[in-house]
């Protein structure tokens, strides 16, 4: 099945083009922007675990967090102890590390059916698309570790079956699979299930199930490992308590939560969400309206088990509204797959020229975004004028010109141009952002807070915990995790965030401050001296 095709020595000068531009695109500014609430919740786990020293309970503000396993927060623990920093920049460095792996996991998986030139592409096409380099490539997420162990579940449940390796067939994804569970807890049985279950059921042995006993091994290493962290785990704190609130992470944004209605409606918006969110290669996916390219694509049998593997795994998510596209990383790669092959299958037909000619078009995108913003105020934020522009302008135009004039090279020029993007974005757009994120507004003024007053140590008041992020910032600044507590002395200053208490009596207001999240104040409160 494998086909035939490398890297000609132009496409090899372009891969170390792309590799190199991918170094600034994805690194160059990393930590400017403030962290969200989920990169704070990662961040204060990993924090308190460093200062803990105990890194099976996690914990918030010292209290138990059960929402996520704590795998991933070992790596933003490693990172923190590696820079020897808590902050945004250290949190999200795993996250790139992690999207490295997973891209060149997709070429060395992918190579074996589609050859080396096609599997490269395919890496560089899930690098670059929208959702990937404008977003999930600088926040401190699970989701791109979580992408890597998962995807390679669906992968080898059908290349191993394909090589007629039936034991590694079912032990090897569900050691993946109990993997997946400790970085994300229970969708990691739903990609193994669906996973296992549609090779089986279209390649007619159902009956491998019970005949097999490699699949009592697989579900004994997976239900082994789970049950070790869990026995672990049980030696702090009663592991019970976790189930509950992984369940509830695991079906909060699915169907079980919402009327059939909205349901209804996500299953027709769906489609077309995802091709907004993996521009532009999803466009591509128009190929297969052309009976000939469908008809070769479900003759292949890579191909058609890509396409029955995506169906499979993304159905869930399909009919459960409110998902984010982070959910589905590990599932582009199966799409792209087909994709790649469809495009390269296709004949120089109306629609392969009118696709082609939407590739080439590409790089004037950002150069018609330099143009018009050119003079707009938000450029002055960054720190290097307008004279990089111009460059960056002049390479577009060049990109543009020479997609026309080599129509071999498109692909590879496309996933430069996007890079090239990025680069701009990181050094023009996220400075401009920072400067007007609600988020930069209250990170500084909780470390006003801290520095204002430091007369007296800071407390919590009750369940005043503020959002994860001012936690985080006030927890990191003080170097050490914040306390709370319900006695009142003068001994403390108390913050009061009242979505959660009351004030109390006994307190004064002295300071007020901003959280981002509910766009609310909360308070900096003493007990009055007698």
């Amino acid at each position: 099945m494998p086909t035939n095709g490398h890297p000609d020595r132009n496409e090899k000068f372009l891969l170390g083009l792309i590799l190199a531009a991918s170094l600034p695109a994805l690194f160059y500014n990393l930590g400017l922007q403030s962290f969200n609430e989920d990169e704070a919740i990662r961040s204060l786990v990993a924090f308190e675990m460093l200062d803990s020293g105990n890194f099976i309970v996690p914990t918030l503000n010292g209290l138990p967090y059960y929402y996520k396993p704590p795998l991933y927060n070992w790596f933003i623990a490693l990172s923190f102890t590696l820079t020897g920093e808590v902050n945004e920049l250290s949190a999200r460095i795993p996250t790139v590390l992690f999207l490295y792996l997973l891209c060149y996991v997709i070429y060395r998986c992918n190579r074996i059916y589609l050859g080396t030139k096609k599997s490269i592409l395919l890496s560089l096409f899930f690098l670059t698309c929208g959702r990937i380099l404008f977003w999930d490539s600088f926040m401190a997420f699970i989701d791109m570790a979580y992408s890597l162990v998962s995807y390679l579940v669906i992968f080898l449940s059908f290349h191993y079956y394909q090589k007629e390796r039936y034991n590694l067939f079912f032990i090897v994804p569900a050691v993946l699979t109990a993997i997946g569970y400790l970085l994300k807890g229970f969708p990691s049985f739903i990609f193994y299930g669906m996973s296992i279950g549609t090779v089986l059921l279209f390649k007619k042995d159902l009956k491998r199930l019970y005949k097999s006993p490699a699949l009592a091994i697989g579900l004994a290493l997976l239900f082994g490992i789970i049950g070790g962290f869990y026995l672990l785990y049980n030696q702090y704190h009663d592991f019970t308590k976790t189930l509950g609130p992984l369940m509830d992470q695991s079906t909060r944004r699915t169907i079980v939560r919402y009327d059939i209605l909205s349901a209804v409606k996500h299953i027709f918006t769906y489609p077309f969400e995802n091709i907004y969110h993996f521009f532009p290669y999803t466009l591509l996916g128009f190929l297969m309206i052309i009976p000939s390219i469908r008809k070769n694509m479900w003759a292949n049998e890579f191909t058609k088990y890509m396409l029955l593997l995506f169906i499979a795994n993304i159905a869930l998510y399909w009919v459960s509204p409110e998902v984010f596209p982070r959910y589905i990383l590990m599932l582009i790669p199966l799409s792209f797959a087909v994709i790649i092959f469809m495009y390269f299958d296709a004949e120089e037909g109306a629609l392969k020229k009118a696709m082609d000619w939407f590739l080439k078009l590409i790089p004037l995108i950002p150069l018609v975004g330099i143009i018009l913003g050119f003079n707009h105020e938000e450029l002055k934020m960054g720190a290097f004028g307008k004279a990089p522009l111009i460059l960056f302008a002049v390479a577009f135009l060049v990109l543009f010109i020479a997609s026309i004039i080599y129509k071999k090279y498109l692909l590879w020029l496309v996933v430069l141009t996007l890079l090239l993007t990025r680069i701009a974005f990181n050094m023009y757009i996220l400075p401009a952002r920072t400067v007007k994120d609600e988020g930069t507004k209250a990170k500084n003024e909780i470390l006003r807070i801290k520095n204002q007053y430091k007369d007296r140590p800071i407390r919590l008041y009750k369940k005043s915990i503020m959002d994860k992020a001012s936690s985080l910032y006030l927890a990191s600044a003080n170097g050490v995790p914040n306390q709370i507590t319900e006695e009142l002395n003068d001994e403390y200053y108390y913050i009061v965030d009242t979505l959660r208490v009351d004030i109390p009596e006994g307190l004064i207001k002295i300071d007020s401050f901003y959280l981002r999240e509910y766009d609310r104040t909360a308070y900096l409160m003493i007990v009055p001296e007698d």
